[in-house]
């Protein structure tokens, strides 16, 4: 688990790994887990598995894991 305290979610749907994290001009890409989607209209919403939207664009983080040179967002800061 790492602190992501100050990174926020951004995204496009043009682009090859559709949402990441921003933390000034340092980007890291995200890692979603299995069943999770972007719906873009027009802001970006990330919902579970379920349908239920746990993260928009813009979004601060609170947590994640490290997996190689992607980052496994597990908490967003709204995350209940």
């Amino acid at each position: 688990m790492i602190d992501l305290d100050g990174w926020t979610l951004a995204g496009d749907p043009s682009d090859a790994h559709v949402a990441w994290l921003e933390s000034g001009q340092v980007r890291r890409d995200v890692l979603w887990p299995p069943g999770f989607r972007a719906v873009f209209d027009p802001t970006m919403r990330i919902f579970d598995r379920t349908g239920r939207q746990i993260v928009e664009a813009g979004a601060g983080i609170a947590g994640g894991c490290s997996v190689g040179d992607f980052l496994y967002l597990v908490q967003p800061m709204s995350f209940e």
